[in-house]
């Protein structure tokens, strides 16, 4: 058989967003894709094991607490930029030092990203 017809497990993101995983367990996520012995696994990206897509993994990257934020993007009618943009003037209002850091790198992603042409799960509009 084929490996394009092998089962591939629920990615992270399909366990988290029903509740089967917490945010917590993403670093194994993250490490049986860097030991991973299947073929199929070796083959994609890491965001795309995770089942994030490109702009959802560069969010979390600059802000390991965001995929709640993500989850909420993909279930409402907002644009991930748009939820990133709440999420980071919260931050900012909140005001801990220990959030810098994360704070210049949202911002950063959005200087970048909120003009984009991309629908609530950061997926360009054009490619359907």
């Amino acid at each position: 058989m084929s490996e394009a017809f092998v089962d591939r497990p629920p990615t992270f993101f399909d366990l988290f967003s029903h509740g089967k995983v917490g945010v917590d367990q993403i670093d194994d996520y993250v490490d049986a894709w860097h030991n991973a012995h299947e073929t199929w696994a070796k083959q994609v990206p890491l965001h795309e094991y995770l089942g994030l897509t490109w702009p959802e993994y560069q969010v979390w990257v600059c802000d390991a607490g965001s995929l709640p934020a993500i989850m909420e993007a993909r279930v409402s009618a907002e644009s991930l930029a748009a939820i990133v943009a709440k999420r980071l003037e919260h931050m900012r209002d909140a005001g801990r030092p220990t959030d810098g850091t994360t704070i210049f790198s949202l911002g950063n992603w959005l200087k970048h990203n909120a003009s984009s042409d991309s629908d609530a799960h950061g997926r360009s509009r054009a490619s359907g």
